[in-house]
């Protein structure tokens, strides 16, 4: 699949199927916000990400999360869909 464009929140982000969930959208050319409690295992999902030069957002608390909502607007000047996966 091709996520080029959209902007994805994972949650649980730090490791497990959040981390693979995470990696798996950014191979797949989405910009990652990522979500959890563990800022080591955050760092460790946002390194696998940056190997595939995708964009990524890393966050250890939820409230931080405002900045994508002012990402980059369509042609139309709307705001893209979002993508949220609950991976915890």
């Amino acid at each position: 699949m091709d996520f080029s464009g959209q902007t994805a929140v994972v949650t649980g982000a730090s490791g497990g199927l959040g981390r693979e969930i995470a990696v798996a959208l950014g191979t797949a050319g989405a910009r990652v916000g990522l979500v959890a409690k563990s800022r080591e295992g955050l760092e460790e999902t946002r390194r696998r990400i940056g190997q595939s030069g995708a964009r990524v957002f890393c966050t250890p608390r939820p409230g931080l999360l405002r900045p994508l909502k002012t990402g980059p607007k369509t042609p139309r000047g709307r705001q893209p869909r979002m993508l949220m996966f609950n991976g915890s």
